[in-house]
């Protein structure tokens, strides 16, 4: 699970040499329009070819890396391990990339607020509307839970991988088939969309239905509460899975 802060890059990239670097190899001058150069450097960064905003920030978890180095470097992690690096929103963001399970990886954004003069960090980081004091606080407070909640979850009995839906709708309808009576479902990680959710899966009349669980601090989301570990979800699904299959019915 939430192994370190993933592998060291060498050096001698345009990720380590700056801003200097950076104009020269994009092509800047002292005398090329600021709104071109702004929009060539956005587009560098959009491809992920260049750090969009070079930070110096001193932090073992934190790397002025790009999205795709920052794939590339944690392609061999453990799952869980995750950096910190700059953000391609602008200067007031950091990115968090996730190696969330085999070759998934999730960005998360962190938004910096009251940033002194002079600081590298803003003295205020949130994360969906979540405010932390620096990035160890993060790490303790939410990275680390996250990473906990997401083993726990896939140490369950009922959890299984699958590619996609249809290997998963295939599954639930075998085992339909192999026992009418039985109610099949299971916990499963979101792919290939929605990577860094999961998904509760179920086989109820005819066709198969997969509702979202979303990772907080607290616990695991599902239908618009938290529940504090799986069993509890688990529980509280087996009590009201006929609810959201009413609710649909009555919606459609």
């Amino acid at each position: 699970g939430g192994g370190g802060g993933g592998g060291g890059g060498g050096g001698g990239d345009a990720d380590d040499k700056g801003p200097d670097f950076l104009a020269s190899i994009l092509g800047e001058t002292d005398g090329s329009d600021a709104k071109q150069r702004e929009r060539r450097r956005a587009a560098a960064a959009a491809d992920g070819d260049v750090v969009p905003f070079a930070r110096l920030i001193v932090h073992p978890r934190f790397k002025n890396w790009t999205f795709k180095r920052a794939e590339y470097e944690l392609r061999d992690a453990e799952p869980g391990t995750f950096v910190f690096r700059p953000s391609s929103k602008g200067a007031n963001f950091l990115t968090i990339t996730w190696r969330f399970w085999s070759r998934l990886f999730v960005h998360l954004t962190v938004v910096e607020r009251e940033r002194a003069p002079g600081a590298h960090l803003g003295a205020v980081l949130e994360i969906d509307g979540e405010r932390y004091g620096d990035l160890n606080e993060i790490i303790a407070r939410y990275m680390e839970p996250l990473n906990q909640l997401a083993e726990e979850l896939m140490a369950h009995d009922k959890y299984r991988e699958f590619a996609d839906d249809k290997e998963c709708n295939d599954w639930l309808r075998e085992r339909r088939e192999a026992n009418p009576k039985l109610f099949p479902y299971c916990l499963r990680i979101s792919r290939p969309k929605h990577v860094g959710r999961f998904l509760l899966s179920y086989l109820a009349g005819r066709s198969p239905r997969h509702e979202f669980i979303t990772l907080t601090p607290g616990g695991y989301r599902f239908r618009g509460d938290v529940h504090p570990t799986v069993a509890a979800l688990v529980n509280f699904f087996k009590r009201n899975w006929a609810q959201a299959v009413a609710q649909r019915r009555s919606g459609e």
